[in-house]
C-alpha cells in the first residue's frame, strides 16, 4: 500500500520526525509528514490525528504541525531522553491511548 493511501484511510498518523521534513526530498515524493496536505486536511476535519514522533532534536516548534500534540512527552525527542526505551514506551503508550479514543467513538 502506498503512503497516499495510509494518509486517506488511517485514523491515527504518527510520523517520525527525524529533522524537520518540509525542505527534505522525501515530503517532495508524497511520504507521510506532518505537512501532508491530505494529512493536514483530514486532521482539520476531525477524520484523523496527526501526533508527530520526535525522534531527534529538531527544530519544530514553529513548523506548521507544532500546535498538534506531539510524542515523547511534551515533544522531548527519543534520542534526549536518558533511556531510549522509556521514551519509546511512552510513544507506545500515547498512540495506544489514542486508538482507544477511536475505538470508543466507533
Amino acid at each position: 500500500m502506498s503512503t497516499a493511501g495510509l494518509t486517506q484511510r488511517a485514523e491515527v498518523i504518527a510520523p517520525p520526525l527525524t529533522r524537520y521534513q518540509e525542505t527534505t526530498p522525501i515530503a517532495k515524493y508524497g511520504a507521510i509528514t506532518p505537512t501532508s496536505p491530505r494529512a493536514l486536511e483530514r486532521h482539520k476535519k476531525e477524520e484523523a490525528t496527526i501526533i508527530p514522533v520526535i525522534v531527534r532534536d529538531v527544530n519544530w516548534k514553529k513548523a506548521p504541525f507544532a500546535k498538534f500534540q506531539a510524542l515523547p512527552k511534551d515533544g522531548k525527542a527519543v534520542k534526549l531522553w536518558k533511556d531510549t526505551d522509556s521514551a519509546w514506551r511512552n510513544v507506545s503508550e500515547g498512540l495506544e491511548k489514542v486508538v482507544e479514543e477511536y475505538r470508543k467513538r466507533s
